[in-house]
């Protein structure tokens, strides 16, 4: 048990005998092999940029991205030829790298090492989930990097009001 949880059990006056056990120190959600977010973050100048993050084995995140690609990305690219979009997350399907070869301006990153910097300097970051359930954390950090996110309803569930949170029904274009 930790120490945070001992203290916890003595404020409730527990008698038994506690023990903590030192894990030491936990790298907690470190993910190797992944891609210097510096490397994608470099790419950025002179663009337009759309960043989506997440776990890409996630169903809801591969199908999600797949549909805002098809149905929202290629609308916004005709009419703004210079912008791209930045698919950031860990084991992205080989569908979706697929597409990322076969359609200009889609970008396949991968797995990053950390994405904070690619949501603060990206000029907008997506959470176009069409299904799931719950608060998405990957909104909030999105949200706590001083990124603009516009996100389905379904994406921003469970999310306060923020200014930089603009929350759109899927059938709207973007």
């Amino acid at each position: 048990m930790s120490h945070k949880d001992k203290l916890l059990l003595e404020q409730m006056n527990y008698k038994g005998v506690i023990e903590v056990a030192d894990l030491g120190v936990q790298k907690v959600g470190e993910v190797l092999n992944c891609i210097p977010i510096e490397e994608v973050v470099d790419k950025f100048k002179d663009r337009k940029n759309l960043i989506f993050f997440g776990y890409m084995k996630r169903a809801e995140n591969h199908w999600s991205i797949i549909w805002f690609i098809f149905f929202v990305f290629l609308k916004i690219r005709k009419q703004n030829p210079h912008i791209h979009l930045w698919i950031l997350g860990l084991a992205p399907r080989p569908l979706l790298k697929l597409i990322g070869k076969c359609i200009s301006n889609v970008h396949v990153a991968g797995a990053v090492s950390d994405p904070t910097l690619a949501f603060q300097k990206a000029d907008l970051s997506v959470a176009p989930l069409l299904y799931g359930a719950g608060v998405k954390i990957k909104v909030l950090q999105m949200l706590e990097a001083g990124a603009t996110v516009v996100a389905t309803e379904v994406g921003a569930e469970g999310i306060e009001s923020h200014k930089k949170l603009h929350i759109v029904n899927k059938t709207q274009i973007w």
